[in-house]
């Protein structure tokens, strides 16, 4: 009776969910210590220190039950409990024969005629059966409780508790992402870097503008200082046949465009084009007097004749300043030459050109409104047109122009 009684007294300290209530689910403080090392670690039981790496072991083989899959785990585990117990309390769906129905439907005198027939006995077995009193079926309300705790624990440690499964690797793809990935990537390419690259042009061509602006000005304060005169340095006015393309030289054309710079006129910076990545814009020898190669010179500027200075006071329409030459480039290098070729320093789209006037106007074409190309002097021009010339025509670095209304610049 000792043994019935404290049994039913540990039985009653049980609470609803049939677990004992006085039981200390506290962790001792080396395992919260170990639980705690092992979270830091990523729940990676080797970075766990070694004070702790034993007892952590043992947590994570215990944790790692909670992602094991129960007996029933195999479908929806609740879905599968819940239907099993509908089924179970729904009564099976029976139906009668073709006879016995008929027999069911007979007057209880025709019944009592058939009686001794073996269908007729069954039939009132039946009966018998239906009239009877069903035994009520026994739930156990602690095992329904038991059950639904069991099926909601069980889903909630699959949502939650479920321990992330370490690959070493960043999220996935599929090739599927992956191509409309870059199917976008390439057709929003294809839309904005023509437009990026024709901003960037249009952005230097506003620049360039701004520099024979600016250079405008220059030889303005220049011509009011020096008689009319447009800028030129006085060794550069030799000839005798030296070449006025050969820069640092006494007869370099460049170095006259260079006095601006050296009589404080304008800036460095204003003479480089932002279309020649060779220009020079900062000026590293105060002394110098021309630029140092013919890749730094970024405008072509009016070759001078002879001894004669230049006014700027001739034609209004007359070019004086664009920017640098591409046949120039191709005479020096030795090569054919295309009078109708635009400047590269804008893709060869055109060239920024520089009136006596001050006025600044874009060319797509080098050949002026009168028909005076500004890479050519009118010899040449003249030859070419009159189809004079047995051999494609060139330059040889001593050409000058015809007069000063002949725009002919260089180098």
């Amino acid at each position: 009776m000792s043994e019935r009684s404290n049994q039913h007294e540990s039985e009653g300290q049980r609470d609803a969910t049939g677990w004992d209530a006085d039981l200390d689910a506290s962790l001792s403080p080396g395992d919260e210590a170990a639980l705690g090392a092992l979270i830091d670690a990523g729940y990676e039981v080797s970075r766990v220190p070694e004070p702790h790496r034993a007892r952590a072991e043992k947590l994570a083989a215990l944790l790692g039950l909670l992602g094991a899959p129960l007996g029933f785990e195999s479908r929806n585990e609740a879905d599968e409990v819940f239907a099993k117990v509908r089924d179970h309390a729904r009564p099976p769906s029976v139906s009668l024969s073709r006879d016995d129905a008929e027999f069911m439907e007979l007057n209880p005198p025709e019944r009592e005629i058939i009686a001794a027939d073996a269908r007729a006995i069954r039939h009132a077995g039946l009966r018998a059966l239906v009239s009877a009193q069903s035994p009520a079926v026994a739930f156990d309300q602690d095992l329904c409780d038991r059950t639904f705790e069991l099926v909601m624990l069980a889903e909630e440690s699959r949502r939650r508790l479920r321990m992330p499964v370490a690959t070493g690797g960043g999220a996935r793809w599929n090739w599927r992402e992956l191509v409309t990935i870059a199917a976008t990537l390439l057709l929003g390419a294809s839309v904005i870097l023509p437009l990026l690259a024709a901003g960037e042009h249009q952005a230097r061509r506003l620049a360039c503008t701004g520099n024979l602006r600016d250079v405008a000005g220059a030889m303005g304060q220049y011509a009011n200082q020096y008689r009319d005169s447009m800028p030129i340095a006085a060794a550069s006015l030799g000839g005798g046949g030296q070449r006025w393309w050969d820069v640092g030289t006494s007869a370099s054309n460049s170095a006259n465009l260079y006095t601006l710079v050296r009589g404080g006129f304008a800036s460095l910076r204003a003479l480089a084009c932002p279309g020649n990545p060779s220009a020079c814009c900062e000026m590293r020898d105060p002394s110098a007097i021309d630029w140092k190669c013919l890749d730094e010179v970024s405008y072509s500027y009016q070759i001078q004749k002879g001894a004669e200075s230049p006014r700027l006071r001739e034609p209004a329409r007359t070019a004086v300043l664009a920017d640098r030459s591409p046949v120039v480039r191709r005479a020096v290098a030795g090569g054919v030459i295309y009078p109708f070729e635009n400047s590269c320093n804008h893709g060869r789209q055109g060239q920024d050109v520089l009136f006596a006037d001050g006025s600044v106007v874009w060319h797509s074409t080098p050949v002026l409104s009168n028909g005076d190309n500004i890479w050519l002097p009118r010899a040449i021009e003249e030859q070419i047109r009159a189809a004079m010339m047995s051999v494609d025509p060139t330059l040889k670095g001593v050409e000058t122009p015809e007069s000063s209304a002949d725009a002919f610049l260089g180098p």
